[in-house]
């Protein structure tokens, strides 16, 4: 018998498909961003607690230690609010990928698995008419037309599940990964923002400050041994 096509929803689902492996990536690289990320404002609390203790130890580099503290100290305080919006991203794209598009393309399987067997027993009816002769055999096709009947019935309700819940998912999948995306961003400019006013890159200057002081010591030191 032929077979029962509907090439639009196919191509939907194939869609869908396509995005869900798509999706998988973006999650597993915001997983592995969200671990290294972790890594990096846990340095920068210590850094923070180091050069603090470094400020106590060398009073005459105490402001420039201090200076870096506090900064690190504020890094790492803008770091725990965009690690939230990280992990809250992660989060939603697990249960978008991982629960919602696995709960429709649940249902998708139920209805291709449905059409094959509303396909098997259409084909079964057609050639039953085409061979009936005899009660015995009327008895059989009208077996026939209601095991059609009730597949063609399960069938048309699955593909309609699969609509609703395909429709459902894109209205739902645009407005959730734009608000995420909104949320991370702004995190993002606020953390961009107080390193420009703060000037972060600037530490490199007391760095070399530091190195310069610590080179004239050891060099008096070598002279006066």
């Amino acid at each position: 018998g032929s077979k029962t096509v509907d090439s639009e929803l196919q191509s939907q689902i194939e869609q869908l498909r396509d995005t869900q492996r798509k999706y998988a990536n973006v999650l597993r690289l915001a997983q592995s961003l969200s671990t290294h990320f972790y890594h990096v404002v846990q340095t920068q609390h210590a850094l923070a607690e180091s050069f603090s203790d470094l400020a106590h130890k060398s009073p005459e580099l105490q402001e420039e230690f201090l200076y870096n503290s506090e900064t690190q100290r504020n890094l790492g305080k803008n770091g725990d609010t965009l690690l939230g919006a990280l992990n809250f991203f992660v989060s939603c794209l697990n249960t978008l990928c991982n629960k919602t598009v696995e709960d429709t393309l649940l249902t998708v399987k139920l209805y291709e698995n449905a059409r094959l067997e509303f396909d098997a027993y259409r084909s079964d009816m057609e050639e039953m008419i085409q061979s009936t002769r005899g009660d015995a055999a009327s008895s059989k096709l009208e077996e026939a037309k209601r095991n059609f009947s009730s597949h063609k019935e399960k069938y048309e309700k699955l593909r309609s599940d699969v609509i609703v819940k395909m429709k459902f998912l894109e209205e739902n999948k645009v407005c959730d990964s734009l608000h995420i995306y909104n949320n991370i961003r702004s995190d993002m400019i606020v953390k961009m923002k107080f390193l420009e006013e703060n000037k972060v890159y600037d530490s490199l200057n007391i760095y070399n400050n530091i190195r310069s002081d610590v080179i004239v010591k050891m060099k008096f030191l070598e002279e006066n041994k």
